[in-house]
């Protein structure tokens, strides 16, 4: 038995370090994931990796002698208290609202349950308590609102009609951790026709990556707006506008799975064979 909880609890961690290995795989890439708009299959992957967790058993002799142990001292004093009770109606011949065996077999019954639920309750208490304080940035997250606009239009053109020409209106941005709030891009105004092929060229710094990462809506700019076939693209659909684009970083980035399934990302319902 002692072997079979330790197999357990190996098991257990192995999973926990797996799941845990591409949640930091995730966090470590959130700026890819968002670009391919790839959550939903992360998440489900995410979550595959927690099925192999066996379900938790409790096999400790001593937690069990604790039980029985406040079982039969529960049974010892229910059986006392029932015998008074009975004698007790003999004697005022209160026939009957008598108190019978069958109603301390029920009593037994429910002291067991009772006793068995009082023993489980501190760990699962504690665990509830510590999955409260986990849970906390998480919700925290969850509830705040984005600073990125979401149209209530969510535009999603067929693909077959979009051209892709893009414009740079007046554009202004700087950073939002900066507190100087430096502008990296300055009243920017850039039109890429559909089809054309450009390159943006200068020092480190001068907003190259920044000029990219507008167009898929990573940042908002602080004044002006950005196009796409003419249509504002705060009009899109966040997650169809982002699908649109095909981003290649300055820096590689690999997830830790085949080289076939790094370069379907975020198409993998379209390469399911």
């Amino acid at each position: 038995m002692r072997y079979g909880i330790e197999k357990q609890k190996i098991m257990t961690l192995k999973t926990q370090e797996k799941a845990g290995g591409i949640a930091e795989e995730l966090l470590y890439n959130i700026r890819a994931i968002a670009s391919f708009a790839n959550f939903d299959y992360e998440i489900q992957r995410y979550d595959k990796a927690f099925s192999g967790i066996p379900p938790r058993k409790i096999n400790s002799g001593l937690v069990k002698g604790i039980v029985n142990l406040g079982i039969y001292f529960g049974f010892t004093i229910t059986c006392i208290f029932a015998r008074g009770m009975i004698e007790t109606d003999y004697h005022i011949g209160n026939v009957h609202d008598i108190f019978t065996a069958g109603d301390v077999v029920k009593v037994l019954v429910a002291v067991r349950k009772a006793i068995i639920s009082m023993v489980e309750l501190p760990p699962n208490a504690l665990i509830i308590r510590e999955a409260c304080a986990s849970s906390s940035d998480y919700f925290t997250l969850h509830e705040r609102i984005p600073k990125i606009y979401s149209s209530k239009d969510n535009l999603m053109p067929n693909r077959d009609t979009i051209k892709g020409k893009i414009e740079f209106r007046n554009i202004k941005f700087a950073y939002p951790d900066d507190k100087g709030q430096k502008p990296v891009l300055n009243g920017l105004n850039l039109i890429i026709e559909a089809g054309k092929k450009i390159a943006l060229v200068g020092e480190s710094g001068c907003g190259k990556s920044t000029t990219v990462n507008l167009i898929e809506r990573l940042y908002e700019p602080i004044e002006g707006e950005v196009y796409l076939d003419g249509i504002n693209i705060k009009e899109y659909n966040l997650e169809y506008l982002r699908s649109l684009i095909g981003y290649v970083k300055q820096e590689p980035v690999l997830f830790n799975k085949s080289i076939r399934k790094n370069i379907i990302f975020g198409r993998e319902e379209n390469y399911k064979k």
